[in-house]
Formats: structure tokens, sequence, C-alpha cells
């Protein structure tokens, strides 16, 4: 999970107890050890990581896309159309995290 609202990634990681889940505040530090992790890793990302943090959940998808992963989920408060996403990216919006019971 890439977050930057401990909060939400607290409260997320409550909702999914069951599901082990580790939670990043920076992209870049997963993007610095993603290689650690297989490539079918279910990755929730956050598209808004603040101006301390000059990157957007989208340009991260990417670049995971690169490196081979392909569960990548955008978690975001602001709703995107499919058309808006690449096709490797899932939308899901914050109040609809029903959809994780299926991942």
């Amino acid at each position: 999970m890439l977050e930057d609202d401990q909060i939400f990634a607290s409260a997320f990681q409550f909702r999914f107890m069951k599901k082990k889940i580790k939670h990043y505040l920076d992209p870049r530090d997963f993007l610095a050890e993603c290689d650690l992790y297989p490539k079918d890793t279910v990755i929730s990302i956050d598209n808004n990581f603040g101006e301390a943090i000059p990157i957007t959940g989208i340009e991260v998808a990417a670049q995971l896309n690169e490196k081979g992963f392909s569960r990548l989920f955008l978690v975001s408060g602001t709703y995107f159309y499919p058309n808006q996403l690449p096709a490797y990216l899932t939308f899901i919006e914050k109040l609809n995290l029903d959809y994780f019971d299926c991942v």
C-alpha cells in the first residue's frame, strides 16, 4: 500500500486485517525496494502524495508496470474514468474499499 495519509492507511489495514499489508508513506521508498516483491503482488497506490512528494500515483504505476507488476490499483478520492487511465491500472474510489475483498 502506497499512501501518504496515515489515518486512511491504518483504517485500510484494520479493514483488511486478514491480509498481509505493508504500508509505505512515500512511494519512492517502495520503488527503491519493489524488486523484493513478486510481480503479482497487489499494489494499492494513492494518486496524490502532496506537495512534498513530487510524483503521482499514475506515474508510480507506470514505473511498476515497466518492471512487470500486473496487479496495480489506483485508490483515490478523485474520480477517474476508465479512458483516463492506462489499461494496466484499475481505479477504485477510496469510498469503495469493498472491492479489495475480492482481490
